[in-house]
């Protein structure tokens, strides 16, 4: 608004137009496609609506917000088709402008010893069915470094 001599006129203020007509979660979660160049072993970019704006919605700093992360790439499948393609722990992901260590064996540390321990044996028995070797899993939440590091000392 702008004033002069005691008369209040409105100033013309031009508004940012937002497209709603379709924003990146309401594709499909499904549409996602892996990407590795065979010069760079051990990389993987991950493009597609859903997942890249998931991404920009993640809080990084946060440890919790990056399991969840992790939890979604599981829910959605990218983190077995990343298995299946031969993605190992550890190995770079890429998607959109976030990069990050593959993790498939992470689980939340506040998951119960006996939930594990049920989680790996079904594990392995579905393994055997399908004929293929168990998935590693963690089994002991337990940081087992700080016992090394007592006995060094």
């Amino acid at each position: 608004k702008k004033v002069e001599d005691g008369v209040v006129e409105e100033e013309d203020v031009l508004l940012a137009e937002v497209d709603l007509s379709k924003a990146a979660l309401d594709s499909d979660s499904d549409d996602f496609e892996i990407i590795s160049d065979p010069a760079y072993p051990g990389q993987w970019r991950i493009k597609g609506p859903y997942i890249e704006q998931v991404a920009k919605m993640t809080h990084w700093e946060y440890p919790e917000a990056v399991e969840r992360f992790g939890r979604q790439l599981h829910a959605l499948g990218i983190a077995d088709e990343l298995t299946a393609r031969g993605g190992v722990d550890g190995d770079l992901v890429m998607i959109d402008e976030y990069d990050f260590d593959f993790a498939p064996g992470m689980t939340n540390p506040y998951i119960p010893e006996e939930l594990l321990e049920r989680d790996a044996y079904y594990e392995e028995k579905r393994a055997k069915k399908e004929g293929r070797a168990p998935r590693a899993m963690l089994l002991d939440n337990d940081d087992d470094d700080d016992e090394e590091e007592e006995e060094v000392v």
